[in-house]
């Protein structure tokens, strides 16, 4: 019990994946491997779902899978909320 009081407080305040989430905001739908290799290169963050994800994390994933999510619908550009004035 004690080892839990003592975490509390590090890990206080705002979660790490819930900071990324109030950093940006969902931009248009990903349709083509194009629009996303356009994406990656101009080192633009991906939502994947409802997390944005850094470049590099989709980069490493496996081709298959990169093209089922295109193909689903599941992943949209992330715009910075500073770009576009929304707070």
């Amino acid at each position: 019990m004690e080892g839990n009081k003592r975490n509390e407080s590090r890990f206080s305040g705002i979660h790490r994946k819930d900071a990324r989430r109030t950093k940006f905001i969902k931009g248009y739908q990903i349709n083509t491997m194009t629009f996303l290799v356009l994406l990656l290169d101009a080192d633009t963050w991906i939502y994947i779902r409802d997390q944005p994800k850094h470049p590099s994390f989709i980069a490493s994933m496996s081709y298959r899978c990169v093209r089922n999510l295109v193909r689903l619908g599941k992943l949209y550009e992330a715009i910075p909320r500073g770009d576009h004035g929304v707070r």
